[in-house]
Protein backbone atom coordinates (compact mmCIF):
# COMPACT_ATOMS: atom_id res chain seq x y z
CA UNK A 1 0.00 0.00 0.00
CA UNK A 2 1.24 3.45 -0.86
CA UNK A 3 2.66 5.72 1.80
CA UNK A 4 0.11 8.23 3.07
CA UNK A 5 0.02 11.08 5.54
CA UNK A 6 -3.77 10.89 5.97
CA UNK A 7 -5.36 9.45 9.10
CA UNK A 8 -9.06 8.64 9.44
CA UNK A 9 -10.24 8.66 13.08
CA UNK A 10 -13.60 7.69 14.60
CA UNK A 11 -15.66 7.71 16.71
CA UNK A 12 -14.37 11.03 18.02
CA UNK A 13 -16.56 11.87 21.03
CA UNK A 14 -14.23 10.29 23.60
CA UNK A 15 -11.26 12.21 25.03
CA UNK A 16 -8.80 9.56 23.80
CA UNK A 17 -9.76 10.24 20.19
CA UNK A 18 -9.69 14.01 20.71
CA UNK A 19 -6.11 13.49 21.93
CA UNK A 20 -5.27 11.26 18.95
CA UNK A 21 -6.62 13.85 16.49
CA UNK A 22 -4.74 16.70 18.16
CA UNK A 23 -1.42 14.92 18.48
CA UNK A 24 -1.47 13.70 14.86
CA UNK A 25 -2.43 17.12 13.48
CA UNK A 26 0.45 18.61 15.51
CA UNK A 27 2.74 15.99 13.95
CA UNK A 28 1.89 17.22 10.45
CA UNK A 29 -0.61 14.55 9.37
CA UNK A 30 -3.87 15.24 7.56
CA UNK A 31 -6.66 14.01 9.84
CA UNK A 32 -10.21 13.12 8.79
CA UNK A 33 -12.69 12.58 11.65
CA UNK A 34 -16.11 10.93 11.71
CA UNK A 35 -18.93 10.14 14.13
CA UNK A 36 -22.64 9.38 14.20
CA UNK A 37 -23.44 12.58 16.12
CA UNK A 38 -22.66 16.06 14.85
CA UNK A 39 -21.82 17.42 18.32
CA UNK A 40 -18.96 14.95 18.96
CA UNK A 41 -16.07 17.07 20.34
CA UNK A 42 -13.46 15.69 17.94
CA UNK A 43 -15.41 16.94 14.92
CA UNK A 44 -14.87 20.52 15.99
CA UNK A 45 -11.09 20.58 16.44
CA UNK A 46 -9.07 23.07 14.44
CA UNK A 47 -6.87 21.71 11.68
CA UNK A 48 -9.06 18.81 10.51
CA UNK A 49 -8.75 17.98 6.83
CA UNK A 50 -12.38 16.83 6.65
CA UNK A 51 -15.22 15.52 8.80
CA UNK A 52 -18.11 13.09 8.19
CA UNK A 53 -21.33 12.44 10.13
CA UNK A 54 -23.97 9.74 9.62
CA UNK A 55 -26.59 9.01 12.27
CA UNK A 56 -27.29 5.50 10.93
CA UNK A 57 -23.84 3.92 11.23
CA UNK A 58 -24.41 2.75 14.83
CA UNK A 59 -27.68 1.08 13.82
CA UNK A 60 -26.58 -1.04 10.86
CA UNK A 61 -23.26 -2.73 10.05
CA UNK A 62 -23.77 -2.61 6.28
CA UNK A 63 -24.50 1.11 6.50
CA UNK A 64 -21.30 1.56 8.50
CA UNK A 65 -19.21 -0.35 5.96
CA UNK A 66 -20.65 1.73 3.12
CA UNK A 67 -19.96 4.90 5.09
CA UNK A 68 -16.32 3.93 5.73
CA UNK A 69 -15.74 2.95 2.10
CA UNK A 70 -17.18 6.30 0.98
CA UNK A 71 -14.50 7.99 3.08
CA UNK A 72 -11.89 5.53 1.79
CA UNK A 73 -12.74 6.25 -1.85
CA UNK A 74 -12.42 9.99 -1.28
CA UNK A 75 -9.18 9.55 0.72
CA UNK A 76 -7.61 6.29 -0.54
CA UNK A 77 -4.89 4.45 1.39
CA UNK A 78 -5.59 6.36 4.60
CA UNK A 79 -4.64 4.93 7.99
CA UNK A 80 -7.69 3.97 10.10
CA UNK A 81 -7.57 4.40 13.90
CA UNK A 82 -10.32 3.93 16.49
CA UNK A 83 -10.94 4.13 20.22
CA UNK A 84 -14.34 2.46 20.53
CA UNK A 85 -15.45 -1.17 20.72
CA UNK A 86 -18.01 -0.97 17.90
CA UNK A 87 -15.56 0.30 15.28
CA UNK A 88 -12.91 -2.17 16.48
CA UNK A 89 -15.44 -4.95 15.85
CA UNK A 90 -16.34 -3.60 12.39
CA UNK A 91 -12.68 -3.25 11.33
CA UNK A 92 -11.87 -6.77 12.46
CA UNK A 93 -14.99 -8.47 11.05
CA UNK A 94 -14.84 -6.73 7.65
CA UNK A 95 -11.06 -6.62 7.38
CA UNK A 96 -10.84 -7.94 3.82
CA UNK A 97 -13.22 -5.36 2.35
CA UNK A 98 -11.86 -2.39 4.26
CA UNK A 99 -8.20 -3.06 3.50
CA UNK A 100 -8.87 -2.09 -0.15
CA UNK A 101 -9.21 1.53 0.96
CA UNK A 102 -7.51 1.67 4.37
CA UNK A 103 -4.33 0.69 6.16
CA UNK A 104 -4.73 -0.54 9.76
CA UNK A 105 -3.64 -3.11 12.33
CA UNK A 106 -6.11 -5.70 13.58
CA UNK A 107 -6.12 -9.28 14.82
CA UNK A 108 -8.06 -12.14 13.22
CA UNK A 109 -11.80 -12.21 13.85
CA UNK A 110 -11.92 -15.52 15.75
CA UNK A 111 -9.34 -14.25 18.26
CA UNK A 112 -11.23 -10.96 18.48
CA UNK A 113 -14.48 -12.75 19.38
CA UNK A 114 -12.65 -14.77 22.03
CA UNK A 115 -10.93 -11.87 23.79
CA UNK A 116 -14.00 -9.61 23.75
CA UNK A 117 -16.00 -12.37 25.46
CA UNK A 118 -14.77 -12.06 29.05
CA UNK A 119 -15.70 -15.65 29.89
CA UNK A 120 -13.80 -17.11 26.92
CA UNK A 121 -10.88 -14.74 27.60
CA UNK A 122 -10.49 -16.03 31.15
CA UNK A 123 -10.18 -19.61 29.86
CA UNK A 124 -7.69 -18.58 27.16
CA UNK A 125 -5.56 -16.63 29.65
CA UNK A 126 -5.54 -19.52 32.12
CA UNK A 127 -4.40 -21.90 29.37
CA UNK A 128 -1.50 -19.53 28.64
CA UNK A 129 -0.33 -19.09 32.24
CA UNK A 130 -1.85 -15.69 33.03
CA UNK A 131 -3.52 -15.46 36.44
CA UNK A 132 -7.31 -14.98 36.31
CA UNK A 133 -10.08 -15.01 38.94
CA UNK A 134 -12.28 -18.09 39.28
CA UNK A 135 -14.80 -17.96 36.40
CA UNK A 136 -17.85 -20.06 35.58
CA UNK A 137 -20.93 -20.21 33.38
CA UNK A 138 -24.21 -19.54 35.20
CA UNK A 139 -26.00 -22.49 33.61
CA UNK A 140 -25.74 -25.53 35.88
CA UNK A 141 -23.56 -23.77 38.47
CA UNK A 142 -23.36 -25.23 42.00
CA UNK A 143 -24.41 -22.15 43.99
CA UNK A 144 -23.76 -23.68 47.42
CA UNK A 145 -20.19 -24.63 46.58
CA UNK A 146 -19.03 -21.08 45.76
CA UNK A 147 -16.99 -18.64 47.81
CA UNK A 148 -18.37 -15.11 48.08
CA UNK A 149 -18.36 -12.28 47.08
CA UNK A 150 -18.81 -13.00 43.38
CA UNK A 151 -19.54 -10.78 40.37
CA UNK A 152 -22.18 -11.47 37.75
CA UNK A 153 -20.93 -9.89 34.51
CA UNK A 154 -22.06 -9.52 30.93
CA UNK A 155 -19.83 -11.62 28.67
CA UNK A 156 -19.50 -8.96 25.96
CA UNK A 157 -19.08 -5.21 26.30
CA UNK A 158 -21.11 -3.24 28.86
CA UNK A 159 -18.30 -0.83 29.91
CA UNK A 160 -18.85 -1.48 33.61
CA UNK A 161 -22.64 -1.75 33.22
CA UNK A 162 -24.68 -4.85 34.06
CA UNK A 163 -22.31 -5.92 36.82
CA UNK A 164 -23.84 -7.25 40.04
CA UNK A 165 -21.83 -7.90 43.19
CA UNK A 166 -23.27 -10.93 45.00
CA UNK A 167 -22.60 -11.51 48.69
CA UNK A 168 -24.63 -14.69 49.03
CA UNK A 169 -26.03 -17.66 47.12
CA UNK A 170 -29.53 -16.20 47.35
CA UNK A 171 -28.54 -13.22 45.17
CA UNK A 172 -27.23 -15.47 42.39
CA UNK A 173 -30.30 -17.68 42.69
CA UNK A 174 -32.51 -14.60 42.38
CA UNK A 175 -30.66 -13.50 39.22
CA UNK A 176 -30.99 -16.97 37.67
CA UNK A 177 -34.77 -16.94 38.31
CA UNK A 178 -35.22 -13.34 37.05
CA UNK A 179 -35.67 -14.32 33.40
CA UNK A 180 -32.32 -13.03 32.10
CA UNK A 181 -30.70 -14.91 29.24
CA UNK A 182 -28.08 -16.74 31.30
CA UNK A 183 -25.93 -17.49 28.23
CA UNK A 184 -25.15 -13.74 28.03
CA UNK A 185 -23.67 -13.68 31.55
CA UNK A 186 -21.07 -15.44 33.66
CA UNK A 187 -20.01 -15.42 37.28
CA UNK A 188 -16.50 -14.44 38.39
CA UNK A 189 -14.70 -14.32 41.71
CA UNK A 190 -14.48 -10.79 43.11
CA UNK A 191 -10.80 -9.88 43.32
CA UNK A 192 -10.29 -8.50 46.82
CA UNK A 193 -8.93 -4.99 47.07
CA UNK A 194 -9.80 -1.33 46.55
CA UNK A 195 -10.01 0.50 43.21
CA UNK A 196 -6.36 1.50 43.64
CA UNK A 197 -5.48 -2.19 43.12
CA UNK A 198 -6.41 -1.82 39.45
CA UNK A 199 -3.51 -1.81 36.98
CA UNK A 200 -3.22 -1.74 33.23
CA UNK A 201 -0.66 -2.76 30.61
CA UNK A 202 -0.85 -1.07 27.22
CA UNK A 203 0.85 -2.53 24.16
CA UNK A 204 1.13 -2.05 20.41
CA UNK A 205 1.93 -5.24 18.50
CA UNK A 206 2.99 -5.20 14.85
CA UNK A 207 1.82 -7.56 12.10
CA UNK A 208 4.38 -10.10 13.25
CA UNK A 209 2.86 -10.03 16.75
CA UNK A 210 5.98 -8.38 18.17
CA UNK A 211 5.78 -5.42 20.57
CA UNK A 212 6.48 -1.94 19.23
CA UNK A 213 5.97 -0.01 22.47
CA UNK A 214 4.60 -0.56 25.96
CA UNK A 215 3.22 1.36 28.91
CA UNK A 216 1.72 0.52 32.30
CA UNK A 217 -0.19 2.42 34.95
CA UNK A 218 -2.04 2.23 38.27
CA UNK A 219 -5.71 3.24 38.18
CA UNK A 220 -6.54 5.27 41.29
CA UNK A 221 -10.20 6.10 40.67
CA UNK A 222 -12.91 5.08 38.20
CA UNK A 223 -16.25 6.50 37.12
CA UNK A 224 -19.21 5.54 39.33
CA UNK A 225 -22.93 6.14 38.82
CA UNK A 226 -26.28 4.38 39.19
CA UNK A 227 -25.73 2.81 35.76
CA UNK A 228 -22.03 1.98 36.10
CA UNK A 229 -20.42 0.26 39.10
CA UNK A 230 -16.83 0.54 37.81
CA UNK A 231 -16.40 2.45 34.56
CA UNK A 232 -13.71 4.45 32.77
CA UNK A 233 -10.61 5.63 34.59
CA UNK A 234 -10.78 9.14 36.02
CA UNK A 235 -7.53 9.34 38.03
CA UNK A 236 -4.38 7.36 37.24
CA UNK A 237 -0.58 7.40 37.47
CA UNK A 238 2.20 5.91 35.37
CA UNK A 239 4.17 3.08 36.97
CA UNK A 240 6.59 0.66 35.32
CA UNK A 241 5.32 -2.89 35.87
CA UNK A 242 8.14 -4.51 33.94
CA UNK A 243 7.37 -8.13 34.84
CA UNK A 244 3.67 -7.73 34.12
CA UNK A 245 4.48 -6.05 30.81
CA UNK A 246 6.63 -8.99 29.76
CA UNK A 247 4.02 -11.54 30.90
CA UNK A 248 1.45 -9.66 28.82
CA UNK A 249 3.76 -9.61 25.80
CA UNK A 250 4.32 -13.37 26.06
CA UNK A 251 0.56 -13.93 26.15
CA UNK A 252 -0.16 -11.67 23.16
CA UNK A 253 2.65 -13.26 21.14
CA UNK A 254 1.18 -16.73 21.80
CA UNK A 255 -2.28 -15.75 20.60
CA UNK A 256 -0.79 -13.82 17.63
CA UNK A 257 -2.15 -10.42 18.62
CA UNK A 258 -1.91 -7.53 16.13
CA UNK A 259 -2.64 -3.89 16.96
CA UNK A 260 -3.32 -1.95 20.16
CA UNK A 261 -4.19 -3.78 23.39
CA UNK A 262 -5.17 -2.59 26.84
CA UNK A 263 -4.89 -5.39 29.41
CA UNK A 264 -6.69 -4.66 32.70
CA UNK A 265 -5.52 -6.38 35.90
CA UNK A 266 -6.42 -6.24 39.58
CA UNK A 267 -3.95 -7.07 42.33
CA UNK A 268 -5.52 -9.54 44.74
CA UNK A 269 -5.01 -8.58 48.40
CA UNK A 270 -5.23 -12.24 49.40
CA UNK A 271 -2.27 -13.56 47.42
CA UNK A 272 -0.62 -10.47 45.86
CA UNK A 273 -1.17 -11.81 42.33
CA UNK A 274 -2.15 -9.64 39.34
CA UNK A 275 -5.32 -11.17 37.88
CA UNK A 276 -6.44 -10.41 34.33
CA UNK A 277 -9.97 -8.96 34.07
CA UNK A 278 -10.29 -8.00 30.41
CA UNK A 279 -8.53 -6.85 27.23
CA UNK A 280 -9.63 -3.93 25.06
CA UNK A 281 -8.48 -4.07 21.39
CA UNK A 282 -8.40 -0.29 20.88
CA UNK A 283 -7.04 3.00 22.14
CA UNK A 284 -8.19 3.55 25.72
CA UNK A 285 -9.81 6.62 27.32
CA UNK A 286 -6.74 7.98 29.16
CA UNK A 287 -4.24 7.53 26.31
CA UNK A 288 -2.96 11.07 26.93
CA UNK A 289 -1.14 9.89 30.08
CA UNK A 290 1.00 7.51 28.01
CA UNK A 291 1.86 10.36 25.62
CA UNK A 292 2.81 12.66 28.52
CA UNK A 293 5.00 9.83 29.81
CA UNK A 294 6.82 9.60 26.43
CA UNK A 295 4.89 6.74 24.82
CA UNK A 296 2.63 8.35 22.22
CA UNK A 297 0.53 5.43 20.99
CA UNK A 298 -1.26 7.27 18.11
CA UNK A 299 2.13 8.28 16.66
CA UNK A 300 3.61 4.82 17.17
CA UNK A 301 0.57 3.29 15.47
CA UNK A 302 1.00 5.51 12.41
CA UNK A 303 4.78 5.14 12.21
CA UNK A 304 4.46 1.34 12.46
CA UNK A 305 2.08 1.26 9.48
CA UNK A 306 4.35 3.58 7.51
CA UNK A 307 7.39 1.41 8.32
CA UNK A 308 9.17 4.41 9.80
CA UNK A 309 11.85 4.28 12.45
CA UNK A 310 10.11 5.91 15.39
CA UNK A 311 11.63 9.29 16.34
CA UNK A 312 10.15 9.19 19.83
CA UNK A 313 11.99 8.84 23.11
CA UNK A 314 10.73 5.45 24.27
CA UNK A 315 12.94 2.83 22.55
CA UNK A 316 11.42 -0.03 20.56
CA UNK A 317 11.35 -3.47 22.15
CA UNK A 318 14.36 -5.62 21.31
CA UNK A 319 13.97 -8.41 23.83
CA UNK A 320 16.86 -7.08 25.89
CA UNK A 321 17.12 -4.69 28.77
CA UNK A 322 18.64 -1.28 29.43
CA UNK A 323 18.52 0.69 32.64
CA UNK A 324 17.38 -2.50 34.38
CA UNK A 325 14.01 -2.43 32.59
CA UNK A 326 12.80 -3.63 29.21
CA UNK A 327 10.74 -0.52 28.51
CA UNK A 328 11.46 3.00 29.66
CA UNK A 329 9.01 5.85 30.23
CA UNK A 330 8.35 8.55 32.81
CA UNK A 331 6.97 7.22 36.08
CA UNK A 332 4.83 8.84 38.81
CA UNK A 333 3.05 11.12 36.33
CA UNK A 334 -0.63 11.61 37.19
CA UNK A 335 -3.63 12.22 34.91
CA UNK A 336 -7.04 13.50 35.97
CA UNK A 337 -10.42 13.79 34.26
CA UNK A 338 -11.79 16.50 36.55
CA UNK A 339 -15.52 16.40 35.73
CA UNK A 340 -15.77 12.60 35.66
CA UNK A 341 -13.64 12.22 38.80
CA UNK A 342 -15.59 14.84 40.76
CA UNK A 343 -18.94 13.35 39.74
CA UNK A 344 -17.77 9.89 40.78
CA UNK A 345 -16.53 11.09 44.17
CA UNK A 346 -19.74 13.03 44.85
CA UNK A 347 -21.70 9.90 43.94
CA UNK A 348 -19.64 7.87 46.43
CA UNK A 349 -20.11 10.54 49.10
CA UNK A 350 -23.89 10.68 48.66
CA UNK A 351 -24.07 6.88 48.71
CA UNK A 352 -22.01 6.80 51.92
CA UNK A 353 -19.18 4.90 50.26
CA UNK A 354 -16.74 7.52 51.56
CA UNK A 355 -16.79 10.10 54.34
CA UNK A 356 -16.73 13.88 53.94
CA UNK A 357 -13.21 13.90 55.38
CA UNK A 358 -12.06 11.35 52.78
CA UNK A 359 -13.77 13.36 50.01
CA UNK A 360 -11.96 16.56 51.06
CA UNK A 361 -8.69 14.67 51.45
CA UNK A 362 -8.94 13.49 47.83
CA UNK A 363 -9.46 17.06 46.60
CA UNK A 364 -6.46 18.24 48.66
CA UNK A 365 -4.31 15.39 47.30
CA UNK A 366 -5.08 16.34 43.72
CA UNK A 367 -4.34 20.04 44.40
CA UNK A 368 -0.94 19.11 45.86
CA UNK A 369 -0.09 17.08 42.76
CA UNK A 370 -1.11 19.97 40.48
CA UNK A 371 1.15 22.33 42.41
CA UNK A 372 4.03 19.83 42.20
CA UNK A 373 3.69 19.75 38.39
CA UNK A 374 3.15 15.98 38.31
CA UNK A 375 -0.59 16.00 37.59
CA UNK A 376 -2.00 16.73 34.13
CA UNK A 377 -5.66 17.63 33.73
CA UNK A 378 -7.59 16.38 30.69
CA UNK A 379 -8.18 19.62 28.83
CA UNK A 380 -10.54 18.00 26.31
CA UNK A 381 -13.13 17.44 29.05
CA UNK A 382 -14.62 20.87 28.38
CA UNK A 383 -18.10 22.35 27.84
CA UNK A 384 -18.43 20.80 24.38
CA UNK A 385 -17.56 17.40 25.88
CA UNK A 386 -20.02 18.00 28.74
CA UNK A 387 -22.80 18.86 26.29
CA UNK A 388 -22.07 15.67 24.32
CA UNK A 389 -22.38 13.47 27.40
CA UNK A 390 -25.42 15.27 28.78
CA UNK A 391 -27.13 14.32 25.52
CA UNK A 392 -26.41 10.68 26.37
CA UNK A 393 -26.80 10.96 30.15
CA UNK A 394 -29.29 8.09 30.48
CA UNK A 395 -26.57 5.71 29.37
CA UNK A 396 -24.04 6.95 31.91
CA UNK A 397 -25.69 8.43 35.00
Amino acid sequence: MARTNRIVIGFCREVSMVHAISTLIDSGYEVIAFDSIKYAPGLHLRGLKDRFVDGDIEKDENCYIGFLNKIGIKYPDSILLTGDDYTSHIICKYHDGLKKNFNFLTLDYETFKTITNKYLLSNLARENNLKVPFTSELNGIDIKGLLYPLMIKSKVGAGGRKQIKCLSASQIESFIKSGNNLSDYFVQEYVDGPVSNLYTVNLLMNRGSKPVCAFSANRLNVFRSKQISEGVTTFIKSVNLDNLINDSINFLEKIKWVGIAELEFKKDNRDGEFKLLEINPRLWSWARLASISDVNFPRYYVSTLLNENSPFSSPPYKGGEWGGKTFCFKEDIYYLRVMSDLYSNIFRLLNRECSLIEFLRQIFQRLKLIISGRLFIEKSENFRWLYCYLQQRKEYV
